[in-house]
């Protein structure tokens, strides 16, 4: 089983709400839909963490952009 662990972006924490949604619907069958694309395209079995998280002004932020660049970290 793979292993996946993604972090949702947004500005604000109302964002983060609607995101999650009510008792966590919204996150939920946004990961199981994504869960099940991913092992579709891979042909394995995935385990999806997600997590949202608020950082306020993250897509004006080129540094954090850098910071979160997969491919400089020798993957």
């Amino acid at each position: 089983m793979l292993r996946i662990a993604a972090t949702i972006y947004v500005e604000r924490s109302g964002q983060k709400a609607i995101v999650i949604g009510a008792g966590g619907a919204a996150l939920k069958k946004t990961g199981t839909q994504a869960r099940q694309e991913l092992e579709r395209m891979l042909g394995r079995k995935v385990y999806l963490e997600l997590l949202v998280k608020v950082r306020a002004g993250w897509r004006e932020d080129p540094r954090f952009f850098t910071s979160i660049d997969w491919r400089g970290r020798g993957m």
